[in-house]
């Protein structure tokens, strides 16, 4: 017979104060590490970003190698936090996406910024160009 399984969390007093409830039943407890507090999902995106524009990054082929455990870890968190670390790496990914989409944008608008830029100098070298007052826009 198979039994449903129950997973508290909390302090070691917390769990103490239902001690009660689980008399004469088999218990098995895991000690957590002391951690830092989570970072916010923006605060993660942030740092995420900066090593992106960087170059700080793990190439795809070695990441794929640890997804295992990295699922692995994630199934281990409460699922409240399953469900953040999920909308956050959709949410990541979503933005990786644009990011090339506007990557390959700028791409294939390079010869037109270029020319765009050097008619700009030109016009300025010819005094064609007046200086923007945006303050009086």
């Amino acid at each position: 017979m198979t039994s449903e399984l129950l997973e508290l969390e909390g302090t070691w007093e917390e769990i103490l104060a239902q001690s009660a409830k689980f008399a004469d039943r088999r218990v098995r407890v895991i000690v957590l590490a002391d951690e830092e507090p989570l970072k916010s999902t923006e605060d993660c995106f942030r740092q995420g970003w900066h090593e992106a524009m960087t170059g700080e990054t793990v190439p795809l082929s070695e990441l794929w190698e640890g997804i295992d455990a990295a699922i692995e870890m994630m199934q281990s968190l409460p699922e409240t936090l399953q469900q953040q670390v999920a909308e956050y790496l959709k949410e990541y990914i979503a933005d990786l996406k644009d990011e090339l989409q506007w990557d390959e944008s700028f791409k294939k608008t390079q010869p037109q910024l270029v020319a765009a830029a050097q008619r700009a100098k030109q016009e300025i070298a010819e005094g064609k160009a007046q200086e923007m007052r945006l303050n009086e826009l």
